[in-house]
């Protein structure tokens, strides 16, 4: 309150000062008028007197009424107000501040929190944002594929509307049509359509056992996807492995469906044209397995709902493989093509590899000898092709002309058109009319002699598969005693064998009766004098060996049925650079690689001891000896695809017979230099047939 005083008081003493002041400035500025001292000494007391009745106004006015409420206020909680009152009011007006100043930064903290928590929830917000957009790109991207799917379902839906009404305008026309094609078209087609408007329809599949066959099976899809592949200029080529059972029980129309919208998928989301693809098939543990470009099968992409409701814990989708539950109904594989000889012409490596496969499970006989006078078809995927026209003027007229992807459609005798993408059923019912009408060859008993194993069992297969009756024998006292106790229509006899030599035997089987079957002497070589010797020691022929199994058709006609018929010629080959040369192998083990790879591994397996005994017998000066090593060394590499090895072997062979013991050095030192190449080439490829199958192609490898 004092302090208020005294403010109060230097407020009114203001005038006075201001008018003090202003007289100094006035006498200063004005020294010679100033006014009479008495007039400016009433001036002052005057404004002194203001001062001090402003002060006592707002004393008895202002300060006084304040002070008594105060007191008022004191008086009703106090009887008595003293210094030691105003400290405790001091001491409970700071408690009370602190108390204040406490809520002030708990209301702070609070507030601090509440912005937290909602900058938290403006965040979770965000969040939730971004999810939403992320779902409606999603749920875009979907509707998108859907679409996309039910589009490309709709264009698949052109070809067989097409197909059905172009044949009922064939049959509304009367034309001279074929009705029961048309019909079958019409049905084909109306099948197709129906499972089309199925799977666009997302309609459950029949929960009915089924019965499929793995080779139809995928060619039924790929034909139902075709305009999409054409589309995206794309070849599918099917590839069922051996290890596939020929029947499959699977449940309902549920696997066509999943290996339709299991290629479909690829199809749609395909960002380049891939060109040739294999879709392969293989049974392990009574499930299929489906591959399909793996490598690049866009597993991220959402499936269609169609896919994902067919897929199931059993029926799965894993890294680009589609597996699928079967059960075997039948491991017997039908082979309509048994007894036909055929070539395919074909530039694809893909889908050459998949027709070999198809035809060779079928049971047709795949040669690359285009101008064998026994082939019964050509498979040609261009007729338009330099390689069809190179191959065309080599062909016999009967022979059958398979076109699949034919720029023309041709009137001519024994060409047939033929689906594209293939068909399984078409091509059974094609191999089948051949084998109808094909020539039947009629059996004969026939007598194999030669003292090298793998030399044997080849013959012997080859005239079995001619559908003749064998009797092997390893020596020519065994053979001699065979044709005392039976008849043969024919004898092959190996010239140069340990105990009794090809020649001797020959002549104590022609003393044995006036009946004797035909005698085809079999070496690996011979000059055109011993030649000469053996045809009058009573031998119809000598062939060298190993004979291909067209030149046995040609043997047999001449021999036994008296038809003369010009042996193929082989083509020439350059063997300059070839160790090992796996087409030349197939072709002489009658293109099995099974039988390929025994006759291989045998010459290797032995090959070691064959060359020590030929490098003896030289040392020794043993020429009897010698001659024999080299020819049984000749004759065991004739049927294994060593062309340089053999042409080293066949002039040391030559060498020998001469007795020309300086270039017989030479020679052996050639042997033996290729002999190491063949073992180091064989180390770095121990199983030059792997996974080989019938892969052959119209060239050498």
């Amino acid at each position: 309150m004092k302090k208020i005083q005294q403010e109060l008081f230097v407020i009114a003493s203001l005038p006075t000062v201001v008018l003090i002041l202003f007289g100094l400035t006035l006498s200063l500025s004005h020294a010679q008028q100033l006014p009479h001292p008495g007039l400016i000494l009433l001036f002052v007391l005057l404004s002194i007197a203001t001062s001090s009745f402003l002060v006592y106004r707002l004393r008895v006015l202002l300060i006084h009424p304040l002070e008594e409420t105060i007191a008022g206020l004191f008086h009703d909680t106090h009887t008595s107000i003293s210094s030691a009152g105003f400290n405790e009011l001091s001491l409970a007006i700071d408690a009370y501040v602190s108390h204040l100043q406490q809520e002030y930064e708990h209301k702070l903290l609070k507030s601090d929190s509440n912005n937290h928590n909602l900058q938290e929830k403006y965040t979770a917000l965000e969040l939730l944002n971004s999810e939403i957009l992320q779902s409606s790109n999603l749920l875009k991207h979907e509707t998108e594929s859907e679409n996309r799917a039910a589009d490309a379902l709709l264009r698949l839906c052109y070809k067989p509307l097409k197909t059905i009404v172009g044949f009922t305008n064939l049959i509304n026309q009367n034309d001279s049509q074929d009705l029961s094609f048309c019909i079958g078209e019409i049905t084909r087609a109306a099948r197709n359509l129906q499972f089309l408007i199925r799977e666009s329809q997302d309609s459950p599949s029949s929960p009915e056992t089924a019965e499929i066959e793995p080779w139809q099976f995928a060619d039924d899809v790929l034909s139902t996807l075709s305009p999409i592949m054409s589309l995206h200029k794309i070849k599918v080529n099917v590839i069922v492995l051996r290890s596939c059972p020929a029947k499959l029980h699977v449940e309902g129309e549920q696997p066509i469906s999943l290996l339709f919208q299991y290629m479909l998928h690829y199809f749609l989301h395909l960002q380049t044209n891939k060109g040739d693809l294999v879709l392969s098939i293989s049974f392990t543990h009574e499930e299929l397995t489906f591959a399909l470009d793996e490598e690049n099968y866009p597993t991220s992409v959402k499936l269609s709902r169609r896919f994902q409701h067919l897929l199931s814990k059993d029926a799965t989708l894993e890294d680009g493989l589609l597996y699928l539950p079967v059960s075997t109904v039948s491991t017997v594989q039908e082979k309509p093509g048994d007894g036909l000889t055929g070539v395919v012409i074909c530039e694809g490596k893909a889908q050459r590899e998949s027709l070999y496969e198809r035809l060779g499970q079928l049971g047709a006989h795949l040669t690359n000898d285009f101008k064998s006078g026994n082939l019964d078809f050509c498979l040609v995927n261009d007729e338009m092709s330099q390689a069809f026209k190179a191959v065309h003027q080599y062909l016999n007229p009967d022979v059958s002309i398979f076109l699949l992807d034919n720029n023309t459609l041709y009137q001519r005798k024994n060409w047939h058109h033929l689906r594209n993408p293939i068909d399984q059923s078409e091509l059974i019912h094609l191999l089948a009319s051949l084998e109808a009408n094909h020539h039947v060859e009629p059996s004969y008993d026939i007598l194999a002699v030669d003292d090298n194993v793998a030399n044997l069992r080849l013959l012997e297969l080859q005239l079995t598969e001619l559908g003749h009756s064998v009797t092997t024998a390893s020596n020519g006292i065994s053979a001699v005693d065979l044709c005392q106790e039976n008849h043969y229509d024919l004898v092959f006899l190996d010239l140069q064998m340990p105990g009794m030599h090809g020649l001797e035997a020959t002549k104590k089987i022609l003393e044995l009766s006036t009946e004797t079957p035909p005698i085809i002497g079999l070496t690996a070589h011979a000059t055109n004098e011993e030649r000469q010797d053996y045809l009058e020691g009573g031998m119809s022929q000598v062939v060298i060996k190993p004979i291909r199994i067209d030149s046995l058709k040609s043997l047999l006609r001449r021999h036994i049925e008296n038809i003369e018929s010009k042996p193929p010629v082989a083509a020439p080959r350059n063997i300059a650079d070839i160790v090992f040369d796996r087409g030349l192998s197939l072709s002489t083990a009658n293109d099995r690689p099974e039988l390929a790879d025994e006759l291989f591994q045998l010459l290797i397996a032995t090959l070691p001891e064959d060359q020590a005994q030929i490098n003896l017998a030289f040392r020794s000066e043993d020429h009897q000896a010698l001659k024999q090593a080299v020819h049984k060394l000749h004759g065991a590499i004739r049927y294994c695809g060593v062309p340089r090895l053999g042409s080293a072997v066949a002039k040391l062979e030559r060498l020998v017979k001469t007795r020309l013991q300086v270039d017989i050095r030479g020679a052996l030192n050639i042997v033996n230099s290729e002999i190491s190449s063949l073992m180091i080439w064989h180390r770095e490829n121990p199983d030059p047939f792997a996974n080989l199958g019938l892969q052959q192609n119209l060239g050498s490898e």
